[in-house]
């Protein structure tokens, strides 16, 4: 796995990710949805672990939810349906004081199963305990389409939620 991005003198890795998914998935929108738990550490884990090729309906069907490798994806919406709910539940959870200590804000955005971490600071560079609407954050996403261990940074300025949320965050 790729070094993990820096900011400030701090570095981001992914024991600080495994942190904010332990956080939300013991939080109250979470807690007694074993499906969403185990959907959003699926895609969290691979997409950490460089698995790009994971995060595709089909490979998700046959993993999370013990679908047939040959099933038809067109016939059997499961996937597209509990990411669904998984993202308004994250948009929900990333609304309540629960996520008031989250230094990581994971964002599935629409139109894909790759996560995006939003890793909030202070202007000090140190993580953030609670993130502010205007406050400088950090964009990660793990894997591009050429190489899928790469790292992306980039700076954005947004609103605990990006805006609508998953808006254009990569």
């Amino acid at each position: 796995m790729a070094e993990a991005p820096a900011l400030g003198e701090r570095q981001i890795d992914s024991s600080t990710i495994d942190e904010s998914l332990g956080q939300i998935l013991r939080s109250a929108r979470f807690k007694d949805s074993m499906q969403l738990q185990t959907l959003l550490k699926y895609i969290v884990k691979e997409s950490l672990n460089g698995h790009d090729d994971a995060l595709k309906e089909r490979i998700i069907g046959i993993d999370v939810f013990g679908r047939k490798p040959d099933y038809d994806t067109a016939d059997d919406p499961i996937v597209r349906s509990r990411v669904g709910l998984l993202r308004k539940r994250l948009a929900q959870y990333y609304e309540s004081e629960e996520a008031r200590s989250s230094a990581v804000q994971i964002v599935i955005p629409s139109g894909s199963y790759h996560p995006t971490f939003i890793f909030h600071r202070l202007a000090n560079n140190e993580i953030n305990e609670s993130p502010a609407k205007d406050q400088p954050q950090t964009t990660v996403s793990h894997g591009t389409e050429d190489n899928p261990a790469q790292l992306q940074r980039s700076p954005v300025r947004q609103g605990r939620l990006g805006g609508a949320f998953g808006e254009s965050l990569q």
